[in-house]
């Protein structure tokens, strides 16, 4: 249940401040999510990775950042780094920005915008209700949220800063994509984790497969992340009809999985296993933005 459900059956939302489980950094969040994040071990694995991917002098850019999870986690943990979030739903943003200004970070941007391909502030459908695992973007949705395209708010030549993007806006990653051609055909180094929802993408009548093949044309090499067995599976080019055995996905619990989608250049030199995140000195080098 999301904000807005909860304020719709006139309840009162109620924020608390906790330290999700095994973390540092602290973040707002409203009741529903107490369990979620103090109990359950969320995607270890994929954070492990992205952990160890990022340095300072990277840039990361969160689209569809929630309450700002992976914005709190890779803020606190490389203060030297930049990092861009974008949360398109009003009330999550909010939480959001409080949370940016509970830990104090200094190297992030909150935007409350979507990802257009223009270079005019425009609307787009958003749903009125999201969380950290379920954004359904529809046609009717009903609200709208102002666009912006990336360039234009990076009013600079990226193609030569090492980028980590994570994109969790299920149903509109197409889209998503779409609109960031330019910078991921680009971007010499470049790596994307991407929310993987079948179900979603179906009913937005969207074969996952689809997703999975326009993602191979940007140049990419995907890998199905394991988040119970810490692995990762790369997924056969030309064999994307056959997704589901990857995940397990008929026999799995789970409704959405993460991948990892790296240029093909970049992966085949890459070993993918981290018993733990690294915990190496930080060296200070700061962004001239």
């Amino acid at each position: 249940m999301c904000l807005k459900e909860i304020r719709d059956k006139g309840d009162d939302i109620k924020l608390h401040i906790i330290t999700p489980k095994g973390r540092n950094f602290r973040m707002h969040v409203e009741s529903n999510y107490l369990d979620f994040y103090l109990q359950n071990a969320y995607e270890n694995y994929t954070q492990d990775l992205l952990l160890n991917f990022l340095k300072d002098n990277m840039l990361f850019i969160d689209i569809g950042a929630h309450y700002g999870y992976y914005t709190l986690l890779l803020g606190t943990r490389y203060p030297y780094c930049k990092i861009i979030s974008f949360e398109p739903t009003l009330e999550n943003f909010q939480i959001l920005a409080m949370n940016a200004k509970l830990n104090d970070l200094k190297n992030v941007e909150i935007f409350n915008l979507d990802i257009s391909d223009t270079s005019e502030l425009n609307n787009s459908n958003v749903t009125e209700c999201s969380s950290h695992y379920d954004y359904y973007v529809s046609e009717n949705a009903g609200l709208t949220a102002k666009t912006i395209t990336l360039d234009d708010l990076l009013k600079k030549d990226i193609s030569k800063i090492p980028i980590i993007m994570r994109i969790c806006e299920e149903g509109h990653e197409m889209l998503i994509l779409d609109r960031m051609k330019d910078i991921l055909e680009k971007s010499e180094d470049i790596k994307l984790f991407l929310k993987f929802n079948p179900e979603v993408l179906k009913r937005v009548n969207i074969k996952p497969e689809d997703l999975l093949k326009k993602i191979k044309k940007f140049g990419f090499d995907i890998y199905a992340i394991d988040d119970e067995l810490r692995r990762t599976y790369k997924l056969v080019d030309n064999n994307y009809d056959n997704w589901s055995k990857y995940f397990n996905y008929e026999n799995s619990k789970k409704n959405n999985f993460n991948i990892l989608c790296m240029k093909k250049e970049k992966s085949l030199s890459m070993c993918f296993f981290f018993p733990s995140p690294l915990l190496g000195v930080q060296q200070k080098v700061f962004w001239n933005w």
